[in-house]
């Protein structure tokens, strides 16, 4: 009986661990060019709530395996809005791109990263990012 008892608490709290620590969701997406501006069209439309999208701006020489945090743009974009977001060229020495949205829960949200050469849709089930290295 004590046993069982130390085994149920026990899967009780790995339970409750996995169930308050949703996984990290970060997707490689391609790559963008250093000398063309790019823009995020984003797709608020089905939410009651505001979303908050943040740009991170990774610096490193190349070759180099340090890459540091140089520049970080937040945007909100307002409750059943369709928007689109413009950015400047990535400035000398931006290796890559980190674009995070984090919706209210329950909401699917569409975004589609697009430059004059390319575009790359993808729809949010939950919080997650984006990943884009910057190519000369």
């Amino acid at each position: 009986m004590k046993r069982l008892k130390r085994l149920t608490c026990t899967l009780a709290a790995i339970a409750t661990l996995i169930w308050t620590c949703p996984p990290a969701q970060a997707e490689y997406k391609g790559e963008l060019g250093r000398d063309i501006e790019w823009v995020i069209n984003f797709d608020n439309s089905a939410s009651a709530g505001k979303t908050a999208v943040t740009v991170h701006y990774l610096v490193g020489r190349s070759g180099d395996k340090d890459i540091s945090r140089d520049e970080v743009e937040i945007e909100v974009v307002e409750a059943g809005a369709r928007t689109q977001l413009i950015f400047s060229k990535p400035g000398k020495g931006v290796r890559r791109i980190i674009i995070e949205v984090d919706q209210p829960t329950s909401v699917t949200i569409d975004v589609e990263v697009s430059t004059q050469n390319a575009s790359f849709p993808h729809r949010f089930f939950r919080p997650g990012s984006l990943v884009f290295d910057v190519v000369d």
